[in-house]
């Protein structure tokens, strides 16, 4: 059966552990744009892909949560009052692919159509929803599952934790295809230098994230 992976950022592609040979595995990259991601799950169910997988990154909201943390989700919210449940059976077949004693959080996170940026908007998040975190795409992921009747899941980690502040000049410099735009990003610091220390956090972080995507194993 044929997976389609949908991703915010062309580095959480970059993470996947993909032999180019696998036709049976497909990615595309939405920008960090959920209207794109609908469009582009959509496109992965055409070209025939009977499972959706939403992969990536996501904010933190849930307080205990750090950098670095494995989430793999039994549903996500929508901001749409919409609830897409991960496939229970794909769901476990992920967790027990992983190495004994590798922390793995389960539970909900949300979906939103914008980024959360303060460390007020995220606790106003986790008490609306009480979900472990939040991204762009898997709420649109998941509604293409559901429209088609295939199975769904969302593995993501944590890039940025609920107490950490995400500055918009930082944020921003995704571009349609999922890549940094280091002009704008530098243009905008320019601007608002006080971002400069939050980007510094944000790197290390980053790291975190990324390294533990490029070892979970997902096939």
């Amino acid at each position: 059966m044929k997976i389609g992976i949908v991703t915010g950022m062309r580095r959480e592609q970059k993470s996947l552990p993909l032999n180019k040979n696998n036709n049976d595995i497909q990615v595309r990259v939405s920008g960090a744009n959920s209207d794109r991601a609908e469009r582009v799950a959509e496109t992965l169910v055409k070209e025939g892909c009977g499972v959706l997988l939403s992969y990536g990154f996501s904010g933190g909201i849930d307080p205990k949560l750090v950098p670095g943390d494995l989430i793999i989700a039994d549903r996500v919210f929508s901001e749409y009052d919409h609830i897409f449940f991960a496939s229970e059976e794909w769901r476990h077949k992920i967790i027990d692919l992983q190495p004994l004693g590798k922390t793995v959080h389960t539970g909900p996170v949300v979906g939103l159509d914008f980024m959360l940026h303060s460390v007020c908007q995220k606790a106003e998040a986790y008490m609306k929803y009480s979900a472990l975190a939040v991204d762009m795409e898997s709420h649109r992921v998941g509604l293409v599952a559901k429209k088609y009747d295939i199975p769904f899941l969302v593995i993501r980690t944590v890039l940025d934790s609920a107490r950490m502040t995400v500055p918009n000049s930082i944020a921003s410099v995704i571009d349609c295809k999922g890549d940094t735009n280091y002009f704008s990003m530098i243009l905008n610091l320019g601007k608002n230098p006080r971002d400069i220390l939050d980007l510094l956090v944000l790197v290390k972080c980053y790291h975190l994230a990324f390294n533990k995507l490029k070892m979970t194993k997902i096939f």
